[in-house]
């Protein structure tokens, strides 16, 4: 009977630290957003569209964080990419309820 119990014990303590609070600071925000606000400033002099950034982001479809890294200019011309899209589908979108 006290092996049960340890047994059962230890299974539930090892389901418990799998089912932990996530890594992000505030309940639901994603990693991405909270990644740069932590990282230290660079002393070096490279420019600053050359450095990179790097941030932990969730994969679509995955639930598992990856590191990505990019330099800035790379993060602002895929922004503008996305908001271009988004002005498109949303003209497109206008243009089939006129």
């Amino acid at each position: 009977m006290a092996r049960t119990v340890v047994a059962l014990a230890s299974i539930l303590a090892l389901a418990s630290a799998c089912a932990g609070p996530s890594a992000t600071a505030a309940g639901n925000a994603p990693l991405k957003a909270q990644a740069g606000a932590t990282q230290p400033a660079a002393t070096t002099a490279i420019p600053e569209q050359k450095k990179l950034v790097c941030q932990m982001e969730r994969p679509v479809g995955s639930n598992i964080p990856r590191k990505i890294c990019r330099t800035q200019e790379q993060i602002d011309r895929e922004r503008d990419a996305a908001q271009d899209k988004m002005r498109e589908m949303s003209q497109t979108h206008q243009k089939e309820f006129n």
